[in-house]
């Protein structure tokens, strides 16, 4: 049989179902069954230097677009359009450049091994986890360590490829600001399911409606869409609304934290091998600020804060999003028409210069800033036309000094403990 080397991860996709075309810059005349081999060289957890499956090659399209290698030279692209694989008793194989022959009596094809012929998804895949558990766990995957097995690899695979089939990196918030597998992590802990197959599922379905919701048009609005996304997914799947608002506040908290990791990644990239300075005495880091601003819930009464907010006129979920965004990006240069030609990491310069007068009230409302003092700025800042003129009156009611006592108020003596 004509045999052809693949990667051990894109052996594992075919043999998941989630891999029906190969990439060659070559092409062939063959047509007809192929031995797929996973490559030899030892990763851990991976099957490697066997062959397992056997695919039908249906055709070769040309594409269109070039690639290029690694010198530049444009290398037309071939797309091999595989079949449904059927499964075979595993056997050593050391692969080889383009396409080899295996004698076929090494091949022994598994009974039920055809995953084409099964009615559903489901049955197919109740076949491969029982083949798996018959024919691959014995194989040494190389776990190193503490690595990871088989079963980790082949889940985190089809984590990768839920994300893959529904992250657009152009216009989906999840795209462009979660790294995606710390995401599905963080997703696993808010939905509580313990069990790998359950929680594909249930990842799936979430995904495939957070799609839809989370698009790029006013990351502002994140944590509105998120719980459309959210409320929509629990009444599907039959989860206790009960636990919606934990799994809400746990997927803002991901979007504030990894939106500021990138803030800092941005400023270490430009600055390799610095330090980032260290805020004046009577100043906070603004960078540090945006992270306690992702968690303020954690440590406050979040009830009354939304509901005091709301007697002010401020939207609560929409400021601290802002917030937290606006101070994490003092540190960059910006963007638009909000750039800096030097980065800031004063949260004093940040709050004195800040042009939203509710974002102003929110932070005081978070920082535990006096509530008749923040009351008195709402009011007054009502007769004023100019954001300029609200926010002057926020701050002469409400000064950074305030701000920054509240602050050490809450992070230093939140245990009774002077600071």
């Amino acid at each position: 049989m004509k045999a052809l080397s693949i990667l051990p991860e894109f052996t594992l996709d075919i043999f998941m179902g989630e891999k029906a075309v190969e990439y060659r810059t070559w092409q062939t005349d063959y047509r007809g069954d192929l031995l797929v081999c996973a490559s030899s060289k030892k990763r851990p957890g991976y099957i490697c230097g066997y062959a397992f499956l056997v695919v039908p090659l249906l055709e070769i399209r040309a594409e269109e677009q070039p690639v290029y290698s690694d010198d530049g030279k444009p290398l037309t692209q071939y797309d091999w359009i595989l079949g449904a694989p059927k499964l075979i008793k595993p056997i050593p194989v050391k692969g080889k450049l383009h396409l080899f022959d295996v004698d076929d009596a090494l091949i022994e094809y598994v009974d039920g091994g055809d995953l084409g012929a099964y009615a559903s998804k489901e049955e197919a895949d109740a076949f491969r986890t029982a083949y798996m558990h018959q024919y691959l766990d014995p194989l040494d995957c190389n776990p190193k360590d503490g690595g990871e097995g088989l079963q980790t690899v082949i889940f985190g695979r089809k984590i990768e490829h839920i994300l893959s089939k529904y992250v657009d990196y152009n216009d989906s918030i999840i795209g462009l600001s979660f790294t995606r597998e710390p995401f599905a992590g963080d997703f696993r802990g808010w939905a509580g399911i313990t069990d790998d197959a359950a929680f594909v599922s249930a990842f799936e379905a979430f995904m495939a409606i957070a799609h839809e919701t989370f698009r790029w048009d006013d990351y502002l609005q994140a944590r509105t869409t998120a719980e459309q996304a959210f409320r929509t997914f629990y009444a599907r799947q039959g989860y206790p609304q009960a636990n919606l608002e934990e799994a809400l506040n746990g997927f803002i908290v991901s979007f504030f934290s990894q939106n500021i990791d990138e803030c800092q990644f941005q400023w270490e990239d430009e600055h390799p091998g610095m330090e980032m300075p260290e805020p004046a005495e009577d100043d906070i880091d603004a960078l540090y600020l945006a992270r306690c601003f992702a968690v303020i819930h954690e440590f406050t009464d979040k009830a009354a804060d939304v509901a005091f907010c709301e007697s002010i006129g401020v939207q609560y979920h929409y400021e601290q999003l802002h917030i937290c965004c606006w101070f994490a990006g003092q540190v960059t240069h910006g963007f638009g028409k909000y750039t800096r030609s030097e980065p800031n990491f004063s949260a004093r310069n940040t709050y004195n210069h800040l042009m939203n007068p509710w974002s102003l009230l929110w932070i005081g409302v978070v920082l535990g800033a006096d509530r008749d003092a923040l009351k008195a700025a709402a009011g007054e800042m009502a007769g004023r036309k100019a954001n300029s003129a609200k926010c002057a009156v926020v701050r002469r009611h409400v000064p950074f000094d305030a701000i920054l006592a509240g602050y050490d108020k809450l992070m230093y003596e939140e245990d009774g403990e002077e600071g």
